[in-house]
């Protein structure tokens, strides 16, 4: 499958609307005060309302909680079908006026060069034919002495309890059949590098970037064991500070 038709089955089946009302749902998971504490200390220095780049706002999540600590916010997304569920959240908790969304490609960003305070992106990178060229354009749209903040995350082997048991609190958090996930990712799986914290940071270092943070413990700091474990241990997240050189 090429890169264009890897985006396009990301766009239309992977991120459509059942998936984003699914995706939406994985709210109840995940701990709303250790991803703000989370962010907030990625971000550490940037004054409020400086202008933050989201790529790949799915539905919203991270959004809010940027809008929330005082930024003006930028964000896109491959899907319509997750945007639409990011502006209904934001326009319920009163966010919308500090947020501007739109549909676009993380590897080809609609913004001139040094136009941004900070990038954010929150699980995105793995879901990319490309990412090196998604990490080289939040580079290119930063602003010298901007931060860039990447939370990915690692595919890890499961046991067969465990994954019993993420797919049993997939569905009944959302509905979708046990197995689901495997018919899905065996169109494309192959054309995803996923790469790690270290390529990530090796990467922004040689656009210029200078690499604050480099941390392989995420969920510890954010949801938390438990509900890494209800999700069946089947991923961990990671994530890599950097800061544009002036």
């Amino acid at each position: 499958m090429a890169s264009q038709e890897v985006k396009q089955f990301m766009r239309w089946q992977r991120w459509n609307a059942s998936n984003a009302k699914a995706y939406d749902a994985y709210k109840w998971l995940s701990r709303s005060q250790g991803w703000s504490s989370y962010i907030q200390g990625m971000l550490s220095g940037l004054p409020s309302g400086a202008t933050v780049l989201e790529m790949g706002a799915g539905t919203g999540y991270i959004t809010a909680i940027l809008a929330e600590h005082g930024h003006e916010v930028l964000g896109f997304d491959l899907s319509e079908d997750m945007l639409a569920r990011a502006r209904a959240t934001l326009e319920r908790q009163g966010l919308a006026s500090r947020v501007r969304l739109w549909q676009g490609d993380a590897e080809n960003v609609d913004l001139p060069d040094s136009s941004v305070d900070a990038v954010v992106s929150r699980w995105v990178l793995w879901t990319l034919p490309d990412p090196r060229a998604a990490l080289s354009e939040a580079v290119r749209v930063l602003r010298p002495g901007g931060v860039a903040a990447f939370i990915d995350g690692t595919v890890l082997k499961q046991s067969k309890l465990a994954r019993w048991r993420g797919q049993w609190t997939d569905y009944l958090l959302t509905g979708r059949k046990p197995g689901w996930r495997d018919a899905c990712y065996a169109n494309f799986d192959a054309q995803l590098p996923r790469i790690n914290a270290e390529q990530i940071a090796e990467h922004l270092q040689s656009c210029g970037l200078t690499v604050l943070r480099v941390d392989k413990d995420v969920d510890r700091a954010t949801d938390g064991p438990f509900r890494r474990w209800l999700r069946g241990d089947g991923w961990t997240s990671h994530a890599v500070t950097a800061v544009k050189r002036a």
